[in-house]
């Protein structure tokens, strides 16, 4: 009896632990002018759904983007990077912020670049990079931004045409694009593999149809001192564009494309 009596006193007698206190939009703009980011972003979910307004809508935005900016001012790339892809996991509208998609894409890219500057990372890079891009495929400028990546600091310039390609799909990337020097060297670099390979295909798909009047000296030199597989490569492009080649330079080419 006594031990019974003993529970209901443990039991009734001691308060029940207080639930966490939820933070209103008064705390969360609070949080804003003071710019506590990450505390912010903690607690934006106690607002209510059915009260997640345009307010609220424009807290999330500026606590994520004061995050991210914070971790790349820091130089914390890598953190950046796996913090920008949480918040998308977390918060999906995020995608449609200019702002934030602006400082994920600088962030992203400095944290691969990091990547691609380690001789052992291999492969790894690579994947990391395509799913970076997966989440805005749209992203013209991003995709040529990538391929610049791959061959300023990975100094792969072969793989560096299939990212080129997606991004001079755009005429305004174009515009400038096609005159960047990475771009050449990738090109070029890439002729030197099999015709049928992605990064041979995309090579010919930048040089002779988005940047064919900027390139069109540099394959025709090329092309001149070319042999093996560039000579190939370069053939089959020169000929669908009907390029000037003397007689002996169309037989050459008939001759490199037959084997």
């Amino acid at each position: 009896m006594r031990a019974l009596t003993l529970l209901w006193v443990l039991t009734w007698a001691t308060p029940a632990l207080a639930a966490p206190e939820k933070y209103t939009m008064e705390d969360l703009k609070a949080l804003g002018e003071s710019q506590g980011w990450a505390e912010l972003l903690e607690h934006i979910e106690d607002v209510r759904p059915s009260e997640r307004k345009g307010p609220w809508k424009d807290l999330l935005e500026k606590a994520a983007v004061g995050v991210m900016t914070q971790l790349r001012e820091q130089k914390k790339n890598a953190e950046g990077l796996g913090t920008s892809e949480a918040l998308l996991g977390r918060f999906p509208a995020l995608k449609q912020s200019k702002g934030f998609m602006a400082v994920r894409q600088e962030t992203g890219l400095g944290a691969l670049s990091e990547c691609f500057q380690d001789a052992y990372a291999g492969q790894r890079c690579f994947d990391e990079l395509d799913r970076f891009l997966k989440v805005d495929p749209n992203d013209t400028g991003l995709a040529f931004a990538a391929g610049k990546m791959v061959v300023e600091k990975g100094r792969l310039y072969a793989a560096a045409p299939p990212y080129f390609a997606k991004g001079l799909a755009a005429p305004a990337v174009r515009k400038t694009g096609c005159k960047d020097p990475s771009v050449k060297d990738a090109v070029l670099r890439a002729f030197g593999q099999p015709p049928d390979y992605e990064n041979a295909k995309a090579a010919q798909q930048v040089a002779f149809q988005q940047c064919y009047a900027e390139l069109k000296d540099v394959l025709l030199d090329a092309f001149h001192k070319s042999g093996g597989y560039e000579s190939v490569n370069l053939c089959q492009g020169l000929i669908s564009q009907k390029a000037k080649l003397s007689e002996l330079q169309a037989a050459y080419c008939q001759d490199q494309l037959k084997k």
